[in-house]
């Protein structure tokens, strides 16, 4: 205990450098994670798109906005 309290001006850093560097892991990992779903999204309508099950239409088609640079 006594040896504990002595090293805490040295392991403090250390505990609060190993935390920093879990946090930014899992920062990471869930980046990495919502790219990956998103590039499977992407591929799955990508798929219907190309199997004809999604059209191809101007997006103002839906709203009615004849003012669109797509018309």
């Amino acid at each position: 205990m006594v040896l504990r309290f002595l090293l805490l001006p040295i392991t403090s850093p250390l505990m609060g450098v190993t935390w920093l560097g879990e946090k930014i892991l899992e920062q990471v990992n869930t980046e990495i994670d919502d790219k990956e779903n998103l590039s499977k999204q992407l591929l799955a309508l990508q798929l219907a798109f190309d199997m004809g099950e999604i059209a191809e239409e101007c997006p103002c088609q839906a709203c009615g906005n004849v003012s669109c640079s797509y018309l």
